[in-house]
């Protein structure tokens, strides 16, 4: 018999939407039952406490032979990966309210943002510009009196000069058009915005460790959530982490599918490679256009991987297992992963999703029935001879599922006619399961 501290409970009623999975009523000791991707979330608390741990206070206390180039560009992107409806948005809104419980020490040493959904943004808006509002909006409420210091009003003035180089493509030719007429001005323009890049990451790097300062704290950590689901920001957004996030001042936490992160990134490194393959089909012959192309799609692959191991390194990637398939790893086990809770129902109920399931699959598709009463867990096995279980491949529809059986839970009256309700639905066709992520 599983034990119930390795047991994960859900509230069905309370898991219909994106939400933390930790209650910030529950104490720390209460060992009641686990939460649903509790090994995630220690990986995720231990990367995060890993780089808090190698930041410095200031530029100051770097080696004297070490570069300061080396020292602030680093990408701290942690990403956090799974198909559609594993519980991504989920898992981010419940990472701070996990390490205020279980890491106090931690929770101290950073400065947590407001997640920032990509798809919500307009198309031109500047995302660098939409990080730094973020953080003077934390600042400022964190302040009792509300203002700013002059130590952070100064460092935010350099920024602001150095926002000219995130103008948009069109102002800036419109710039240079009025420059060219003047050979002199021209040349100190480009001069000036040689570095300009550059000059950016350095005023950011620096307006971070003032406002560091000014909170106590050693890190912001920024989440980010469906970078992979923005068509038109995604590639900007990876940019800007490229160029200018990359500094030991700012983990960002990055969600997605990481075959979209690979298809918007080959997509554009096709893009660049596209007027080679243009030009390759008007100065060649046929059969080498097909393997020049073949050559060209490698490079394409190779460009691809190596952009997202810079931008996404492999050792900060935390991939999430949907719910179905933990459930199906435990009945391999012999283990129940999951008890179920319905508020709707008048006394507690906390039964096992493989007693409710076994009952449902029977009612419904005249599944055998388990061949030990006592172990429905046997229903979730995977065998030769027994068509796989019917459990959606994303969370989110794995918790309508569960929805959807309730009425096979525990045995009451009401229950009863509620049962007979649903069976009669899917007879007729009513009663779908939704297996789309």
């Amino acid at each position: 018999m599983t034990n119930q501290t390795d047991e994960i409970l859900i509230n069905v009623e309370e898991s219909q939407n994106s939400r933390s999975f930790i209650k910030k009523s529950q104490k720390v000791e209460d060992k009641e039952s686990k939460i649903l991707f509790e090994e995630e979330f220690k990986v995720a608390t231990k990367l995060i406490s890993n780089i808090v741990d190698k930041v410095k206070k200031n530029s100051c206390e770097q080696e004297e032979n070490e570069i300061q180039e080396d020292y602030f560009h680093q990408h701290n992107t942690i990403a956090i990966l799974g198909p559609r409806g594993v519980g991504k948005t989920s898992f981010l809104l419940s990472l701070p309210d996990y390490i205020n419980k279980k890491n106090k020490c931690l929770r101290k040493k950073i400065e947590w943002l407001p997640i920032l959904d990509p798809t919500r943004l307009e198309q031109n808006e500047a995302f660098l510009v939409i990080v730094v509002a973020n953080i003077l909006k934390q600042i400022k409420e964190g302040q009792n009196r509300g203002g700013l210091s002059q130590q952070i009003r100064g460092k935010l003035e350099i920024l602001s000069r150095d926002f000219t180089v995130l103008a948009p493509r069109q102002v800036q030719e419109e710039k240079w058009k009025d420059l060219l007429g003047d050979p002199t001005s021209f040349a100190y323009e480009l001069l000036n915005q040689a570095h300009s890049g550059i000059s950016l990451a350095h005023s950011f790097h620096d307006f971070l460790g003032e406002c560091l300062t000014e909170t106590h704290k050693k890190v912001f950590v920024q989440p980010i959530d469906d970078v992979d689901s923005a068509i038109d920001q995604g590639w900007p957004i990876l940019e800007t982490l490229r160029r200018y996030l990359a500094t030991p001042y700012l983990i960002t936490i990055l969600s997605g599918d990481i075959s979209l992160y690979q298809a918007l990134v080959r997509k554009r490194q096709t893009e660049n490679l596209k007027s080679l393959i243009e030009l390759r089909k008007i100065i060649e012959n046929e059969p080498t256009i097909r393997s020049q192309t073949i050559k060209i799609i490698d490079q394409v692959t190779r460009l691809t991987d190596q952009y997202l191991v810079k931008v996404i390194p492999p050792h900060l990637r935390v991939r999430l297992t949907p719910l179905s398939v933990q459930i199906m790893n435990a009945a391999e086990r012999g283990e129940e992963l999951i008890k179920l809770k319905y508020d709707s129902f008048p006394e507690k109920v906390f039964e096992g999703f493989s007693e409710v399931y076994a009952k449902f699959s029977q009612d419904l598709f005249n599944m055998p029935e388990p061949k030990n009463e006592s172990n429905s867990i046997e229903v979730l096995q995977r065998r030769s001879w027994l068509p796989l279980p019917l459990l959606p491949s994303a969370t989110r529809s794995m918790v309508k599922l569960i929805k959807v059986i309730q009425p096979w839970a525990k045995e009451t009256e009401t229950k009863k006619t509620d049962k007979e309700a649903a069976i009669n639905a899917g007879k007729e066709g009513e009663v779908k399961l939704d297996n789309a992520p």
